[in-house]
């Protein structure tokens, strides 16, 4: 199932068929997809595979900007275009805003226990880098989101106590959507 799911991502990002992609794989030349993918100039830089390729995005309203940007970090399935998302390592967006002049950096990781295993890297190589850890999960959800739960890891904190960083001040939890919940329910 993993196998398949596999494919199926690479398939839509690349564009090729399932049938393309096996026979990359059973001739050894999976190193050929990211050539031979449509758009595949827009995306990778060929001629130095090494370095990513820097796309930029802005716009002058916010739903122009969510809307262009989305490929590159929605996840939804029912697209209609060629899938991005996973293949960026990194999204920065620049914002002018009075509670980040002084310097304050907000990242928002991938979960350690993302469907997209390079994904997952991406959040663990990251972590000797925050200040703060926070998980961020809905209201309506918070208490049993396995997702939630799943963000911070045993072994994450293990390092988090031994490097000093498990206490009030560098690490807690964050509940959004609370407004949308029925607080009569909860």
């Amino acid at each position: 199932t993993k196998f398949i799911d596999q494919i199926n991502l690479i398939r839509d990002w690349s564009g090729l068929s399932e049938q393309q992609l096996r026979d990359f794989g059973h001739n050894n030349l999976a190193a050929e997809i990211t050539s031979n993918c449509r758009q595949c100039e827009l995306v990778f830089n060929l001629s130095h595979p090494q370095n990513g390729v820097i796309i930029e995005v802005s716009s002058d309203t916010e739903l122009e900007f969510r809307l262009a940007l989305k490929p590159y970090v929605g996840s939804a399935r029912g697209h209609t275009e060629l899938l991005r998302w996973p293949l960026v390592e990194m999204v920065e967006i620049f914002v002018e805003a009075d509670i980040l002049r002084d310097g304050v950096v907000l990242v928002d990781l991938p979960g350690e226990m993302d469907a997209l295993d390079a994904r997952s890297q991406v959040a663990r190589k990251y972590y000797n880098k925050l200040d703060r850890l926070m998980v961020v999960a809905p209201g309506d959800s918070a208490k049993t989101s396995k997702t939630a739960k799943d963000l911070i890891q045993e072994d994450q904190v293990v390092d988090m106590e031994a490097d000093g960083m498990l206490d009030g001040n560098n690490s807690g939890i964050i509940v959004t959507k609370i407004d949308q919940m029925k607080w009569s329910y909860f």
